[in-house]
Protein backbone atom coordinates (compact mmCIF):
# COMPACT_ATOMS: atom_id res chain seq x y z
CA UNK A 1 0.00 0.00 0.00
CA UNK A 2 1.45 3.57 -1.03
CA UNK A 3 1.87 5.83 1.50
CA UNK A 4 -0.70 8.58 0.42
CA UNK A 5 -3.19 5.57 1.30
CA UNK A 6 -1.76 5.07 4.36
CA UNK A 7 -2.51 8.61 5.02
CA UNK A 8 -6.35 8.87 3.67
CA UNK A 9 -6.98 5.79 6.04
CA UNK A 10 -5.31 7.34 9.27
CA UNK A 11 -7.70 10.19 8.46
CA UNK A 12 -10.50 7.87 7.99
CA UNK A 13 -9.66 6.50 11.45
CA UNK A 14 -9.60 10.07 13.45
CA UNK A 15 -12.57 8.94 15.64
CA UNK A 16 -11.01 5.52 16.95
CA UNK A 17 -7.53 7.21 17.29
CA UNK A 18 -9.65 10.15 19.36
CA UNK A 19 -11.51 7.14 21.40
CA UNK A 20 -8.02 5.68 22.43
CA UNK A 21 -6.53 8.52 23.67
CA UNK A 22 -9.31 9.33 25.45
CA UNK A 23 -9.63 5.34 27.05
CA UNK A 24 -5.67 5.70 27.79
CA UNK A 25 -6.33 9.32 30.02
CA UNK A 26 -9.53 7.35 32.25
CA UNK A 27 -6.32 4.80 33.08
CA UNK A 28 -5.14 6.63 36.73
CA UNK A 29 -1.42 5.59 36.14
CA UNK A 30 -0.41 8.37 38.27
CA UNK A 31 3.44 8.14 39.46
CA UNK A 32 3.13 7.96 42.48
CA UNK A 33 2.65 5.19 43.53
CA UNK A 34 3.32 4.41 39.74
CA UNK A 35 1.25 1.31 38.88
CA UNK A 36 1.52 0.45 35.45
CA UNK A 37 -0.73 -2.71 35.11
CA UNK A 38 -3.82 -1.65 34.34
CA UNK A 39 -3.23 0.70 30.92
CA UNK A 40 -0.29 -2.23 30.29
CA UNK A 41 -3.10 -4.71 30.27
CA UNK A 42 -5.39 -2.37 28.10
CA UNK A 43 -2.62 -1.94 25.61
CA UNK A 44 -2.17 -5.32 24.89
CA UNK A 45 -5.61 -6.36 24.87
CA UNK A 46 -6.10 -3.24 22.40
CA UNK A 47 -3.28 -4.02 19.99
CA UNK A 48 -3.77 -8.08 19.98
CA UNK A 49 -6.88 -7.25 17.93
CA UNK A 50 -4.20 -6.45 15.50
CA UNK A 51 -2.57 -9.31 14.98
CA UNK A 52 0.61 -7.25 16.87
CA UNK A 53 2.60 -8.99 19.88
CA UNK A 54 2.45 -7.85 23.27
CA UNK A 55 5.32 -8.80 26.04
CA UNK A 56 5.29 -7.79 29.48
CA UNK A 57 8.44 -6.92 31.61
CA UNK A 58 8.93 -6.37 35.47
CA UNK A 59 11.70 -5.10 37.96
CA UNK A 60 8.99 -4.44 40.30
CA UNK A 61 5.76 -5.86 40.65
CA UNK A 62 2.92 -3.35 39.22
CA UNK A 63 5.81 -1.51 37.38
CA UNK A 64 4.93 -3.06 33.82
CA UNK A 65 6.41 -2.29 30.76
CA UNK A 66 4.69 -3.24 27.77
CA UNK A 67 6.69 -4.02 24.98
CA UNK A 68 4.98 -4.59 21.67
CA UNK A 69 6.80 -5.69 18.47
CA UNK A 70 5.71 -5.20 14.65
CA UNK A 71 7.57 -8.15 12.93
CA UNK A 72 8.90 -7.58 9.51
CA UNK A 73 11.69 -9.58 7.29
CA UNK A 74 15.25 -8.53 8.25
CA UNK A 75 17.63 -7.55 10.91
CA UNK A 76 16.88 -4.00 11.26
CA UNK A 77 15.59 -2.91 14.50
CA UNK A 78 13.20 0.56 15.14
CA UNK A 79 12.70 1.65 18.36
CA UNK A 80 9.70 3.76 19.68
CA UNK A 81 9.70 4.38 23.29
CA UNK A 82 7.48 6.23 25.54
CA UNK A 83 6.39 6.38 29.27
CA UNK A 84 3.07 5.16 30.45
CA UNK A 85 2.77 7.12 34.07
CA UNK A 86 1.87 10.71 34.64
CA UNK A 87 2.31 13.05 37.72
CA UNK A 88 -0.41 13.57 40.22
CA UNK A 89 -2.78 16.32 39.97
CA UNK A 90 -1.86 19.12 42.18
CA UNK A 91 -4.50 21.48 41.88
CA UNK A 92 -7.76 19.63 41.22
CA UNK A 93 -9.98 22.61 41.82
CA UNK A 94 -8.42 24.46 39.04
CA UNK A 95 -9.29 22.91 36.25
CA UNK A 96 -12.34 23.33 34.23
CA UNK A 97 -12.82 19.73 34.00
CA UNK A 98 -12.95 16.17 35.12
CA UNK A 99 -8.71 15.61 34.54
CA UNK A 100 -9.89 11.67 34.32
CA UNK A 101 -12.44 11.88 31.42
CA UNK A 102 -10.54 13.26 28.00
CA UNK A 103 -13.62 15.45 27.10
CA UNK A 104 -13.33 17.29 24.45
CA UNK A 105 -13.78 21.11 23.99
CA UNK A 106 -13.16 23.13 20.97
CA UNK A 107 -11.10 20.35 19.45
CA UNK A 108 -8.99 20.29 22.27
CA UNK A 109 -9.01 17.07 24.26
CA UNK A 110 -8.39 17.70 27.46
CA UNK A 111 -6.66 15.46 30.91
CA UNK A 112 -3.72 15.13 33.00
CA UNK A 113 -1.32 12.49 30.80
CA UNK A 114 -2.39 14.13 27.60
CA UNK A 115 0.58 15.72 26.33
CA UNK A 116 2.69 14.12 28.43
CA UNK A 117 2.50 11.70 27.31
CA UNK A 118 -0.90 9.54 26.08
CA UNK A 119 -1.50 11.59 23.28
CA UNK A 120 1.98 10.18 21.88
CA UNK A 121 0.85 7.24 22.87
CA UNK A 122 -2.38 6.64 21.16
CA UNK A 123 -0.86 7.91 18.22
CA UNK A 124 1.69 5.57 17.87
CA UNK A 125 -0.44 2.10 19.03
CA UNK A 126 -2.77 3.75 16.01
CA UNK A 127 -0.18 4.04 13.63
CA UNK A 128 1.07 0.44 13.99
CA UNK A 129 -2.47 -0.67 14.09
CA UNK A 130 -3.41 0.71 10.77
CA UNK A 131 -0.36 -0.54 9.07
CA UNK A 132 -0.70 -3.89 10.19
CA UNK A 133 -4.58 -4.08 9.22
CA UNK A 134 -3.15 -2.29 5.86
CA UNK A 135 -1.17 -5.62 5.75
CA UNK A 136 2.34 -3.24 5.52
CA UNK A 137 5.57 -4.93 4.79
CA UNK A 138 8.64 -3.68 6.45
CA UNK A 139 12.28 -4.77 6.40
CA UNK A 140 12.78 -5.16 10.15
CA UNK A 141 11.03 -4.99 13.59
CA UNK A 142 9.29 -1.89 14.95
CA UNK A 143 9.44 -2.27 18.52
CA UNK A 144 6.94 -0.01 20.68
CA UNK A 145 8.37 0.13 24.33
CA UNK A 146 5.64 1.75 26.80
CA UNK A 147 7.78 1.94 30.16
CA UNK A 148 6.83 2.77 33.75
CA UNK A 149 8.69 4.88 35.85
CA UNK A 150 9.55 7.57 33.74
CA UNK A 151 8.45 10.87 36.07
CA UNK A 152 10.43 9.00 38.78
CA UNK A 153 13.69 8.40 36.91
CA UNK A 154 12.84 5.38 35.00
CA UNK A 155 15.14 2.43 36.41
CA UNK A 156 12.29 0.24 36.57
CA UNK A 157 11.04 1.68 33.02
CA UNK A 158 13.63 2.17 30.05
CA UNK A 159 16.41 1.57 32.18
CA UNK A 160 15.80 -1.47 33.42
CA UNK A 161 15.20 -2.49 29.49
CA UNK A 162 17.84 -1.05 27.92
CA UNK A 163 20.48 -2.22 30.62
CA UNK A 164 18.90 -6.43 30.43
CA UNK A 165 18.88 -6.05 26.73
CA UNK A 166 15.46 -6.49 26.27
CA UNK A 167 15.73 -2.86 24.06
CA UNK A 168 18.08 -2.71 21.28
CA UNK A 169 17.94 -1.55 17.82
CA UNK A 170 19.16 0.75 15.29
CA UNK A 171 17.57 3.86 16.34
CA UNK A 172 15.11 5.63 18.50
CA UNK A 173 12.29 7.87 19.27
CA UNK A 174 11.55 8.92 22.67
CA UNK A 175 7.92 10.20 21.92
CA UNK A 176 7.75 13.29 24.76
CA UNK A 177 5.74 16.73 23.58
CA UNK A 178 8.17 18.57 21.04
CA UNK A 179 5.48 20.54 19.12
CA UNK A 180 6.04 18.29 16.28
CA UNK A 181 8.01 21.90 14.57
CA UNK A 182 10.63 20.76 17.07
CA UNK A 183 12.92 17.56 17.03
CA UNK A 184 14.92 16.85 20.21
CA UNK A 185 18.80 16.39 19.59
CA UNK A 186 19.33 16.94 23.12
CA UNK A 187 18.53 17.50 26.91
CA UNK A 188 19.62 18.73 30.47
CA UNK A 189 20.12 16.65 33.44
CA UNK A 190 19.09 17.19 36.63
CA UNK A 191 20.13 16.50 40.15
CA UNK A 192 17.19 16.09 42.80
CA UNK A 193 18.82 16.82 46.12
CA UNK A 194 17.70 16.68 49.60
CA UNK A 195 18.82 19.67 51.70
CA UNK A 196 18.40 18.79 55.81
CA UNK A 197 18.58 21.66 58.15
CA UNK A 198 19.44 20.80 62.07
CA UNK A 199 18.36 23.40 64.92
CA UNK A 200 17.69 23.45 68.73
CA UNK A 201 14.03 22.94 69.98
CA UNK A 202 13.15 25.51 72.38
CA UNK A 203 9.78 27.08 74.07
CA UNK A 204 8.89 30.22 71.07
CA UNK A 205 8.23 32.33 73.89
CA UNK A 206 12.08 32.38 73.92
CA UNK A 207 13.27 31.44 70.75
CA UNK A 208 16.56 33.48 70.84
CA UNK A 209 17.76 30.64 72.98
CA UNK A 210 16.73 28.03 69.98
CA UNK A 211 18.31 27.59 66.19
CA UNK A 212 15.65 27.57 63.89
CA UNK A 213 15.94 25.15 61.78
CA UNK A 214 13.44 26.48 58.87
CA UNK A 215 14.66 29.65 59.25
CA UNK A 216 18.35 28.40 59.00
CA UNK A 217 16.74 26.29 55.20
CA UNK A 218 15.85 28.91 54.11
CA UNK A 219 19.04 31.52 54.68
CA UNK A 220 20.56 28.53 52.63
CA UNK A 221 18.45 27.63 50.03
CA UNK A 222 18.39 31.45 48.82
CA UNK A 223 22.42 31.52 49.02
CA UNK A 224 21.89 28.31 47.11
CA UNK A 225 20.57 30.22 44.05
CA UNK A 226 23.83 31.18 43.22
CA UNK A 227 23.95 27.99 41.38
CA UNK A 228 21.89 29.06 38.55
CA UNK A 229 25.06 32.00 37.90
CA UNK A 230 27.57 29.33 37.43
CA UNK A 231 28.57 29.43 33.54
CA UNK A 232 29.98 26.68 31.72
CA UNK A 233 31.82 26.19 28.65
CA UNK A 234 30.79 23.76 26.54
CA UNK A 235 32.70 21.42 24.28
CA UNK A 236 33.12 22.71 20.65
CA UNK A 237 30.55 19.83 19.68
CA UNK A 238 27.75 21.13 22.36
CA UNK A 239 28.23 24.72 20.98
CA UNK A 240 27.94 23.31 17.57
CA UNK A 241 24.66 22.00 18.49
CA UNK A 242 23.41 24.58 20.14
CA UNK A 243 24.38 27.46 18.02
CA UNK A 244 22.59 25.32 15.08
CA UNK A 245 19.46 25.47 17.89
CA UNK A 246 19.87 28.86 18.30
CA UNK A 247 20.38 30.11 14.69
CA UNK A 248 17.09 27.31 13.67
CA UNK A 249 14.79 28.86 16.16
CA UNK A 250 14.44 32.30 14.65
CA UNK A 251 12.32 30.30 12.20
CA UNK A 252 9.56 29.19 15.31
CA UNK A 253 6.47 31.98 15.76
CA UNK A 254 7.44 33.38 18.75
CA UNK A 255 11.61 34.44 17.92
CA UNK A 256 11.66 36.60 20.80
CA UNK A 257 10.71 34.05 23.04
CA UNK A 258 12.87 31.24 21.56
CA UNK A 259 15.77 33.59 22.09
CA UNK A 260 15.05 34.64 25.71
CA UNK A 261 14.28 30.63 26.55
CA UNK A 262 17.43 29.52 25.04
CA UNK A 263 19.30 32.19 26.93
CA UNK A 264 18.07 31.25 30.31
CA UNK A 265 17.69 27.52 30.04
CA UNK A 266 20.61 26.31 27.55
CA UNK A 267 23.57 28.69 29.50
CA UNK A 268 23.13 28.53 32.82
CA UNK A 269 21.64 26.08 35.66
CA UNK A 270 18.13 26.27 36.46
CA UNK A 271 16.95 25.47 40.29
CA UNK A 272 13.33 24.95 41.34
CA UNK A 273 12.90 24.19 45.52
CA UNK A 274 9.92 21.53 45.08
CA UNK A 275 8.82 20.12 48.13
CA UNK A 276 9.63 21.65 51.80
CA UNK A 277 8.64 20.23 55.21
CA UNK A 278 9.99 21.35 59.10
CA UNK A 279 8.51 22.08 62.60
CA UNK A 280 7.00 20.13 65.42
CA UNK A 281 4.57 22.73 66.75
CA UNK A 282 3.65 26.67 65.95
CA UNK A 283 4.73 27.57 69.71
CA UNK A 284 7.92 25.12 69.26
CA UNK A 285 11.23 26.40 67.37
CA UNK A 286 11.62 24.10 64.81
CA UNK A 287 14.17 21.65 65.47
CA UNK A 288 14.72 20.18 61.70
CA UNK A 289 13.81 21.20 58.21
CA UNK A 290 14.48 19.51 55.05
CA UNK A 291 13.74 20.61 51.51
CA UNK A 292 14.06 19.25 47.88
CA UNK A 293 15.75 20.90 45.14
CA UNK A 294 15.57 20.49 41.39
CA UNK A 295 18.74 21.27 40.05
CA UNK A 296 18.76 21.18 35.99
CA UNK A 297 22.02 20.36 34.72
CA UNK A 298 23.85 21.93 31.38
CA UNK A 299 24.89 20.02 28.80
CA UNK A 300 28.73 19.14 29.59
CA UNK A 301 28.37 19.21 32.93
CA UNK A 302 28.14 16.10 35.54
CA UNK A 303 26.33 16.30 38.48
CA UNK A 304 29.19 14.94 40.55
CA UNK A 305 30.68 18.78 39.57
CA UNK A 306 27.38 20.50 40.39
CA UNK A 307 27.97 19.23 43.82
CA UNK A 308 30.90 20.33 44.43
CA UNK A 309 29.93 23.76 43.63
CA UNK A 310 27.10 23.30 46.01
CA UNK A 311 29.70 22.82 48.75
CA UNK A 312 31.29 25.78 48.48
CA UNK A 313 28.44 27.60 48.69
CA UNK A 314 27.86 26.09 52.27
CA UNK A 315 31.40 26.43 53.35
CA UNK A 316 31.09 30.52 51.99
CA UNK A 317 27.52 30.99 53.75
CA UNK A 318 29.32 29.70 57.48
CA UNK A 319 25.43 27.86 57.83
CA UNK A 320 26.03 24.93 60.69
CA UNK A 321 24.17 21.79 60.54
CA UNK A 322 23.00 21.81 57.19
CA UNK A 323 23.39 18.44 55.79
CA UNK A 324 22.53 16.93 51.96
CA UNK A 325 21.00 13.37 50.95
CA UNK A 326 20.95 12.76 46.89
CA UNK A 327 17.54 11.59 45.28
CA UNK A 328 18.06 11.03 42.32
CA UNK A 329 20.48 11.93 39.48
CA UNK A 330 20.79 12.08 35.64
CA UNK A 331 23.46 13.51 33.68
CA UNK A 332 22.87 15.30 30.54
CA UNK A 333 22.82 13.53 27.59
CA UNK A 334 22.81 14.42 23.36
CA UNK A 335 22.72 13.65 19.72
CA UNK A 336 25.79 14.39 17.40
CA UNK A 337 23.32 15.82 14.73
CA UNK A 338 26.02 14.75 11.99
CA UNK A 339 24.30 11.33 12.61
CA UNK A 340 22.55 10.40 9.33
CA UNK A 341 18.97 9.79 11.60
CA UNK A 342 18.79 13.33 12.60
CA UNK A 343 18.63 14.07 8.80
CA UNK A 344 15.84 11.32 7.93
CA UNK A 345 14.24 12.61 10.99
CA UNK A 346 13.40 16.06 9.12
CA UNK A 347 13.17 14.65 6.01
CA UNK A 348 10.84 12.15 6.58
CA UNK A 349 8.68 14.68 8.65
CA UNK A 350 9.01 17.91 6.24
CA UNK A 351 8.19 16.03 2.84
CA UNK A 352 5.16 13.85 5.15
CA UNK A 353 3.55 16.31 6.95
CA UNK A 354 5.26 19.36 5.63
CA UNK A 355 6.39 20.82 9.02
CA UNK A 356 10.42 21.27 9.04
CA UNK A 357 11.00 20.74 12.29
CA UNK A 358 13.95 22.48 13.84
CA UNK A 359 16.65 21.00 16.32
CA UNK A 360 15.50 21.32 19.82
CA UNK A 361 17.59 20.69 23.11
CA UNK A 362 15.04 19.47 26.13
CA UNK A 363 14.90 21.49 29.55
CA UNK A 364 14.10 18.42 31.28
CA UNK A 365 15.56 14.99 31.20
CA UNK A 366 13.73 12.36 29.36
CA UNK A 367 14.59 8.50 29.02
CA UNK A 368 16.86 9.67 25.67
CA UNK A 369 19.90 9.03 27.88
CA UNK A 370 19.41 5.15 28.62
CA UNK A 371 19.66 4.33 24.68
CA UNK A 372 22.28 7.45 23.68
CA UNK A 373 24.45 6.01 26.55
CA UNK A 374 24.08 2.45 24.63
CA UNK A 375 24.87 4.21 21.47
CA UNK A 376 21.72 4.38 20.18
CA UNK A 377 21.21 7.25 17.74
CA UNK A 378 18.25 8.68 19.44
CA UNK A 379 16.00 12.10 18.99
CA UNK A 380 12.71 13.21 20.80
CA UNK A 381 9.79 13.81 18.85
CA UNK A 382 6.06 14.26 19.60
CA UNK A 383 2.80 16.04 19.55
CA UNK A 384 2.38 20.01 20.53
CA UNK A 385 0.94 19.88 24.00
CA UNK A 386 -0.05 22.60 26.43
CA UNK A 387 -0.04 22.84 30.55
CA UNK A 388 2.10 20.17 30.88
CA UNK A 389 1.98 19.00 34.78
CA UNK A 390 -0.14 21.85 34.99
CA UNK A 391 -4.31 22.54 35.10
CA UNK A 392 -6.22 21.71 32.12
CA UNK A 393 -3.76 19.91 30.07
CA UNK A 394 -4.46 19.24 26.36
CA UNK A 395 -3.52 18.26 23.09
CA UNK A 396 -5.65 19.22 19.87
CA UNK A 397 -7.23 16.46 17.58
CA UNK A 398 -5.39 17.96 14.28
CA UNK A 399 -2.02 18.06 16.35
CA UNK A 400 -3.32 13.71 17.17
CA UNK A 401 -3.81 13.38 13.68
CA UNK A 402 -0.16 14.54 12.51
CA UNK A 403 1.17 12.86 15.12
CA UNK A 404 -0.06 9.80 13.91
CA UNK A 405 0.78 10.45 10.17
CA UNK A 406 4.54 11.22 11.11
CA UNK A 407 5.13 8.11 13.56
CA UNK A 408 3.73 6.13 10.48
CA UNK A 409 5.66 7.65 8.36
CA UNK A 410 9.31 6.92 9.77
CA UNK A 411 8.39 3.41 10.40
CA UNK A 412 7.73 3.14 6.68
CA UNK A 413 10.70 4.77 5.67
CA UNK A 414 13.05 3.67 8.03
CA UNK A 415 12.33 0.12 7.31
CA UNK A 416 11.45 0.57 3.91
CA UNK A 417 11.28 -2.43 1.91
Amino acid sequence: MKIHDIMKNIDSKKNNIVKLFQNLIQIKSINPPGSTTEIAGYIKEYISEHGLKCEFYEQEKTKVNAVVTFSGNGNKKFIWNGHLDVVPISKPDGWSVDPWEGKIINSKILGRGAADMKGNIAAVISAACILADSSVKLSGDWILAFTADEETGGEMGAEYLVKNGILSGDACIVGEPTSLTKLGVGEKGVLWLKVKAEGKPVHAGVSFLGDNAIEKLYQFLTKLHKIEKIKRKHSKEIDKILSIIISESKRLKNTEFSKRFFQRVMNRLVMNVGMMRGGEKINIVPSSAEAIVDIRILPGMTHETVMEEIKEILKDSRIQGISFETVLTADSSYQNIDNPFVNFMKDTVSKGINIKPTLYMIPGFTDARFFRAKGIPTVIYGCEGENIHGVDEFITIDNLISTTKAYALTAMNFLKK
